[in-house]
């Protein structure tokens, strides 16, 4: 008899150390079977172009990226300008909107007032936005631009980058 409660204790403890051990191999990583998303930098769109000439409202057209956004991955948005504006009426501004699917998000925006004074103007814009929402799947992304009363505004110089990235 103590013999058989000796035997189904060794089988008891062989089973818990056979789980555990299971458990620290395969849920830790220790096969090298990652659980969770590598963190970093998974895919990057860019583009930069110069002498971009905007009336009223429009979309910077090579702006335009197709993404796919794999599951656990997040958008990161980087835009970046020198607005060039000539000012005769003593006021202007130049707004940037960001759209996803086609369809604009009216916040976060960018608004820069060009000074109420006349003349040639230099306004260097900078646009950083993370998307932590994005659905798994393919989007497309682009900058849309919004011009009032500036006289003859152009982007001297612009980049524009997108990228899915994993944040630990």
């Amino acid at each position: 008899m103590a013999n058989k409660t000796n035997i189904a204790s060794i089988v008891m403890i062989s089973i818990l150390i056979l789980g555990m051990g299971g458990y620290i191999v395969y849920d830790q990583g220790w096969l090298g079977l990652p659980t969770d998303p590598i963190p970093g930098i998974k895919n990057t769109w860019f583009v930069n172009g110069t002498n971009y000439d905007f009336d009223g409202v429009m979309l910077i057209a090579n702006t335009l990226f197709n993404i796919i956004v794999n599951e656990g991955e997040d958008v990161y948005l980087d835009f970046r300008a020198i607005i060039n504006g000539f000012n005769e009426v003593g006021y202007g501004s130049v707004q940037f909107y960001i759209m996803f699917d086609g369809v604009f998000y009216s916040q976060p925006q960018l608004l820069y007032t060009l000074e109420e004074k006349s003349g040639h103007q230099l306004v260097s814009a900078s646009f950083q936005y993370l998307n932590t929402t994005m659905a798994p799947g393919a989007h497309t992304t682009q900058i849309r631009i919004a011009e009032n009363s500036a006289e003859n505004p152009s982007l001297r110089v612009y980049s524009f980058m997108v990228q899915t990235i994993v944040i630990p």
